[in-house]
């Protein structure tokens, strides 16, 4: 089962409406089955998601301070790879930069 992690980066990380639509679209976008999500707004800035999906879950984590956020996709499907994939477009497609990407076998 393929995980990946990586790092965003982008004028837009710190305005949390705009991330979490991101967020929802790079899972939907993805292939993922959405189940559930939980979002978080921090005071003075900050935002974290989790996406429960059917093949496992998605994260995403900003520190607007320093200008960037880390995103997590697990998934246990039999096209995870193509999902990570996809995944990682839509957050491209956004103007983001997806940097330091790692994908593993668990």
């Amino acid at each position: 089962m393929p995980l990946m992690y990586a790092t965003l980066k982008g004028l837009s990380i710190g305005d949390d409406e705009f991330i979490s639509y991101a967020f929802k679209v790079a899972c939907k976008q993805s292939g993922a089955e959405i189940k559930g999500r939980k979002d978080c707004h921090f005071v003075p800035q900050g935002y974290s998601a989790v996406m429960l999906i059917a093949e496992s879950h998605a994260a995403i984590h900003t520190w607007p301070e320093h200008g960037y956020a880390k995103v997590v996709f697990y998934t246990c499907a039999k096209d995870g790879e193509q999902q990570i994939e996809k995944f990682c477009s839509v957050w491209k497609a956004f103007g983001f930069k997806v940097e330091q990407k790692n994908v593993v076998e668990i």
